[in-house]
């Protein structure tokens, strides 16, 4: 059975002129919310009728990252499930993130050899 995606990011039109500061924004496709995300020690403005959600990225090196989620645009009545959702969705995505980078940095994952 083939997975379907929940998540996706959304990349403007002008993507080439976007600054690494610019938040990321991702589309919740079951419901058509579009998110925001940003670093949270950033700052940044969040609109006080947007509803958002702060949450924490623990990476493999033993960082903490903290990022807030605010929703931009939904009918949907279930915002807060669709922002933790959205929050582990991209924990995942960072946890990828650290793996390849780490790959780069340090070379594969040990691999365990086990005597018989």
């Amino acid at each position: 059975m083939k997975q379907v995606r929940t998540f996706k990011f959304l990349i403007t039109s002008e993507h080439e002129k976007r600054m690494e500061d610019d938040p990321q924004r991702i589309l919740h496709i079951p419901t058509g919310s579009v998110m925001e995300i940003n670093d949270a020690y950033k700052p940044h403005r969040v609109p006080p009728e947007k509803r958002h959600y702060t949450f924490q990225f623990f990476n493999r090196y033993g960082g903490v990252q903290e990022f807030d989620l605010t929703i931009l645009d939904s009918n949907d009545d279930n915002i807060m499930q669709i922002l933790e959702e959205c929050a582990e969705w991209y924990c995942h995505y960072c946890g990828w993130l650290d793996r390849d980078i780490g790959k780069v940095l340090f070379g594969p994952d040990p691999v365990v050899q086990l005597e018989n």
